[in-house]
């Protein structure tokens, strides 16, 4: 599904629009700090050499939902993983 698509559909549920590709939607809204997130927010993470590797969708409690590479659905980790700790670049809100 791609990350940025996985985004865009979730918003679209919610009736609202946002547009763009991961680093375009990386970019949108404000900042938020970690101590404040919530449901709805949207998480970057970076890679090696990419400041946006992948997005996610925060749903609360340290969870998200993301879109593994191109797999067709998406799927629910944790912020505590340690992957996801070493590559959270930021949260937005829109």
């Amino acid at each position: 599904m791609g990350p940025a698509r996985m985004v865009r559909r979730a918003y679209r549920s919610a009736g609202l629009t946002v547009a763009g590709d991961a680093a375009a939607l990386a970019d949108l809204g404000r900042p938020v700090r970690p101590s404040e997130l919530r449901a709805g927010d949207v998480l970057v993470f970076a890679a090696a050499g990419r400041p946006v590797a992948t997005l996610g969708v925060y749903l609360g409690d340290g969870a998200f939902v993301h879109a593994p590479g191109d797999a067709p659905d998406v799927a629910l980790a944790s912020l505590y993983e340690p992957r996801f700790t070493a590559a959270y670049a930021g949260a937005r809100r829109y």
